[in-house]
């Protein structure tokens, strides 16, 4: 192997061209008039707009179309270099409330170059400061050239923007709308933009003050969560349970039901004990139970998808099992309505029919998107809990259940996949969440990857070491992800990162914390304690509504848990632990080399980056896309960069059509027995045919290199960063070491190192 990787290394010197001195090729400030004639300005319904308490009182132009059914656009000349990766940066005011989607496009023959603004973003991204975005201009189209007439033009977007939809529901009207304000253009050959002296800054970051408290908090906040527990118990028990229908209703009726349990065991909940509640948990789970049989014991035509709706089912009669022995309800003659004509058995044995059916027919699909398997492994526990709970002879152990949850938490490898076993024999094991600690799809994942509160409840359920080890790691790693921020109040904050997911990303993310009920399941846990402290102390409890949001996943036993949570936690000593992109915290860098995810903190700079994103190619090859979030005191930067990678010859490849012209972009070998990466689902989310085996990002002051192969499998090798002319000394910001990197530097399999020059 040595041999083979000294020619792979070589290879991968091609890859990587010299780093030539960046340059700033055309800027235009917005709003002046000699700038603007020198580059050629041609506005259609993009007016100046200058306003003495919007972006400091500077000039910009805005994108308004004249309806919904036409474009505004902005077209400007641009200097640009011919043999090298040109960028465009934007320059836009981060408090503006206006987001769509802008294109940059060719102005001659209207050739669309990309879309600028792909982020579902419902509110100010950058309060108070400038964000600077950051796009590379394809090179097809600048290639031999050294000027282009250049646009920005609106585009099309849903009239409600992100908004939830199930699939029965008709999609969105599309139409034109403002753009935000635009107050300067940049072409430049450096992903790195560094602002002009002359562009002024907002004042730096600072958290502002908690949001206002009363008198007593935080006493008061355990009063406010208690009365929007005794609103969700109200509803809850007026709400109709005893019903049983496929369509996405499903979801609300059986949330409902498996709170009622929680209800009945709690003394403070005003209905503790209650045998007419217990009652009704029964005759809710009978009224689902006649259904099933009446349509043939046909779990699968129960529900919609179906992935957690047997599993609450089960929950409600695991938390309610002995109360249900106690009052003989087991062991009653059950008449039950079959296409074979009616049955007279015991409760417990329909009861046990219901759910042995129920798991057997979803264990034989365990769906492939990381929150879905989860989901669907935790019914299948919940559903043996609850025959364990009959003591029906066909219920398996508790070892065998849990199993199913640690395929579903990278414990162990996924099986369910298609040619899973044979593919982990061969070095190729599908884990879904990685050892860094995120789910894996085909990158980084915002919303779908905030999924500490599924997993400490996982720990709640099944009381097992490996998986508390997993939610404490998962949780962990999302607390890298969670930046200072302020509300639009200016109040202080714990926000996520979205700007890198690859699916439904999101810029900002939303206010985040995780933190109560992880640190009141993971008892004594450092860093859920900050979380749940900062949450306390920002006084974010306070804010909650009276009445909670009962959209697509309201379950009322959220507000019942969170007052008892909050209890457990809210005098708990306060915690030494800091979060790493807290104030004042020492430089740190962090890796996914398993999701091409990169996170470290110089100074002030904090950057979160992914050598991979959402491409025309989806993970089926190695794409054109990475990412990556500066976050700095006086300003923030969003940018889009073509990574530069290496990877073994396979001969496999894939074309993709783009307005300018198409793209080839190679395959990585497929794992030993395979000759060629499948291409249906469920396969198609394993973007490892996508995932280069190694990346080199040279970013102003930073090099970045990563060796996405793991350890332990058949993609094992290390690779070396090519020399980098001039920078013959460079600090490792991890350990502090001083590298040459001007000679080539070997990186071991699964390493990420980030160098600042020095």
């Amino acid at each position: 192997m040595p041999s083979i990787l000294r020619v792979l290394s070589a290879a991968a010197l091609l890859l990587f061209p010299s780093i030539s001195r960046a340059a700033t090729l055309t800027s235009v400030t917005l709003g002046n008039e000699n700038s603007e004639q020198a580059a050629g300005i041609v506005a259609v319904t993009a007016p100046i707009e200058q306003k003495p308490d919007i972006a400091l009182g500077e000039p910009g132009r805005r994108l308004v179309p004249a309806s919904e059914n036409s474009p505004a656009s902005l077209a400007f000349d641009a200097k640009v270099d011919p043999a090298a990766q040109n960028y465009l940066t934007i320059r836009i005011w981060g408090s503006d409330t206006t987001w769509t989607p802008v294109n940059l496009l060719l102005d001659q023959g209207s050739i669309n170059l990309g879309n600028l603004w792909w982020h579902v973003t419902r509110e100010p991204p950058v309060p108070g400061r400038f964000l600077y975005r950051t796009f590379p201009i394809p090179i097809e189209v600048t290639r031999g050239k050294t000027s282009l007439r250049l646009r920005l033009e609106t585009a099309v977007a849903p009239q409600t923007i992100g908004a939830f939809r199930n699939a029965d529901q008709p999609p969105p009207k599309l139409l034109y709308r403002p753009s935000f304000a635009l107050y300067g253009l940049h072409v430049h050959t450096d992903s790195w933009f560094e602002p002009p002296a002359s562009d002024r800054q907002g004042p730096p970051f600072v958290w502002g003050p908690p949001a206002p408290k009363p008198a007593g908090y935080p006493d008061i906040a355990g009063q406010r969560l208690l009365e929007r527990a005794r609103v969700d118990i109200d509803r809850a028990l007026k709400y109709n349970v005893a019903n049983s229908r496929y369509d996405t209703g499903h979801r609300h009726d059986t949330r409902v039901l498996e709170t009622l349990p929680l209800i009945y065991h709690s003394e403070w909940s005003g209905h503790f004990q209650d045998r007419a509640l217990a009652e009704k948990i029964r005759d809710a789970i009978d009224v689902h139970v006649r259904r099933q049989a009446a349509q043939g014991g046909d779990p699968g035509t129960m529900f919609y998808r179906g992935w957690g709706s047997h599993g609450r089912i089960a929950h409600a009669f695991s938390q309610m099992g002995e109360v249900f022995d106690k009052f003989g309800w087991l062991d009653q003659p059950f008449e039950l309505k079959t296409a074979a004509g009616t049955k007279i058995l015991s409760r417990r044995q329909v009861y046990g029919d219901f759910f042995h059916a129920a798991f057997e027919w979803r264990r034989l699909d365990r769906r492939s998107w990381t929150n879905q398997p989860i989901y669907v492994s935790h019914t299948l526990y919940s559903l043996q809990k609850a025959l364990r709970a009959l003591r029906d002879s066909r219920a398996l152990t508790q070892a065998q259940s849990v199993g199913y949850v640690y395929e579903a938490l990278g414990i162990r490898p996924l099986h369910s996949r298609p040619g899973a076993i044979d593919a982990a024999a061969a070095g190729y094991p599908y884990r879904l969440i990685t050892r860094a600690g995120l789910t894996r799809e085909k990158g980084y994942v915002d919303a779908y990857g905030e999924l500490t509160y599924t997993l400490v409840r996982l720990v709640e359920d099944t009381a097992d070491p490996q998986v508390r080890a997993i939610a404490e790691k998962f949780l962990h790693t999302r607390s890298v992800f969670r930046v200072p921020t302020n509300d639009t109040a200016g109040n202080a904050a714990l926000r996520g990162i979205g700007a890198m997911s690859w699916r439904n990303t999101t810029f900002p993310f939303r206010i985040a914390y995780s933190g109560i009920e992880e640190a009141s399941i993971l008892d004594g846990d450092p860093v859920a304690l900050r979380l749940a402290q900062l949450e306390i102390a920002h006084g974010r409890l306070n804010l909650l509504t009276p009445e909670p949001e009962r959209g697509p996943h309201w379950s009322p036993d959220n507000s019942i848990r969170l007052y008892q949570q909050y209890l457990k936690v809210k005098d708990l000593p306060a915690t030494g632990h800091r979060l790493p992109a807290e104030p004042g915290q020492p430089d740190f860098v962090w890796s996914d080399p398993e999701n091409g995810v990169f996170v470290f903190r110089h100074g002030e700079n904090l950057v979160y980056g992914s050598f991979f994103n959402l491409d025309a190619f989806s993970g089926h090859a190695v794409g054109d896309r990475g990412i990556y979030q500066l976050i700095r005191p006086e300003s923030e930067r969003l940018v889009e960069f073509p990574p530069e990678f290496a990877l073994p010859e396979s001969g496999l490849s894939i074309t993709v059509k783009y307005p300018f012209g198409e793209r080839t972009r190679p395959q990585t070998p497929p794992p030993p027995g395979m000759k060629v990466w499948a291409k249906e689902p469920p396969d198609w989310l394993d973007h490892r045919a996508g995932r280069a085996y190694f990346y080199h990002l040279q970013t102003g002051p930073y090099v970045i290199a990563m060796n996405t192969t793991e350890t332990g499998t058949y993609r094992e090798s290390t690779w070396t960063l090519p020399a980098i002319p001039g920078v013959t000394r460079a600090r490792d910001l991890a350990t502090g070491e001083i590298v040459d990197l001007s000679k080539p530097l070997a990186i071991p399999a699964y390493t990420t190192r980030v160098f600042v020059r020095e």
